[in-house]
């Protein structure tokens, strides 16, 4: 498996090289020049200060007086866990305010809400999404849930990866039997997952702490 294991390294580094990060996506998002970032439906003359990762923990109540009162502005919460503070003032305020040196950026403040879905499957129960809304349809646009009407018993998933450990509990039947397997070694080893990735990979589709289908998986 340690030929698989280098082509596996490659392929990661090349694809995170290129990946943008989701800070350089937010900033993209903002055509102005200043650290100020947008939200859909924003409380009027409410922000969020976030400070540099330079700034210590126990400076975040001094840094954030500070700059309230410097900028015409009124403090509403400190966060010392994520080295910030709520504040209230104007936009042109808080513009001024996200160029300051020790300040990463600045967000309008605003409302989140969640959404209730008639699915008791709902991807939106499931931490992350796991992008299961993919596998309950064939056609797009995506409907945003989960929602299978098939069982998937009989059903073979083959996945192309760095092997699996068809003894890990997650594949495990209620009788003690494993629902995976190894079904080919591409070079000529066991077919045992010493990455751990491929196990990962598998355990998504049908693992026992996902909520899908679970009958049997294999492993090439």
């Amino acid at each position: 498996m340690k030929k698989a294991l280098m082509l596996l390294t490659i392929t990661l580094i090349v694809v995170c090289t290129l990946c943008p990060s989701s800070y350089v996506r937010v900033a993209a998002e903002n055509d102005d020049k200043t650290k100020l970032h947008k939200v859909k439906n924003p409380i009027p003359d409410q922000y969020i200060v976030l400070f540099k990762t330079g700034v210590r923990g126990k400076d975040v109540d001094k840094f954030a007086t500070k700059l309230a009162k410097d900028n015409n502005g009124r403090i509403l919460y400190v966060y010392k866990f994520i080295k910030g503070f709520g504040v209230e003032m104007t936009e042109n305020d808080a513009i001024k305010l996200s160029n300051d040196k020790d300040v990463e950026f600045v967000e309008e403040n605003g409302p989140v809400r969640t959404t209730q879905s008639s699915c008791p499957n709902s991807s939106a129960t499931l931490p992350g999404h796991y992008g299961v809304d993919r596998l309950d349809q064939r056609y797009v646009p995506r409907d945003g849930n989960y929602c299978p009407t098939r069982t998937g018993r009989g059903v073979n998933v083959f996945v192309i990866d760095t092997g699996i450990w068809p003894t890990h509990d997650d594949f495990k039947n209620p009788d003690g039997t494993s629902r995976a397997a190894v079904f080919y070694d591409a070079f000529g080893g066991d077919g045992l997952d010493c990455n751990n990735h491929g196990t990962f990979v598998a355990s998504t589709v049908g693992g026992n702490l996902m909520v899908l289908p679970r009958k049997r998986i294999s492993m090439g």
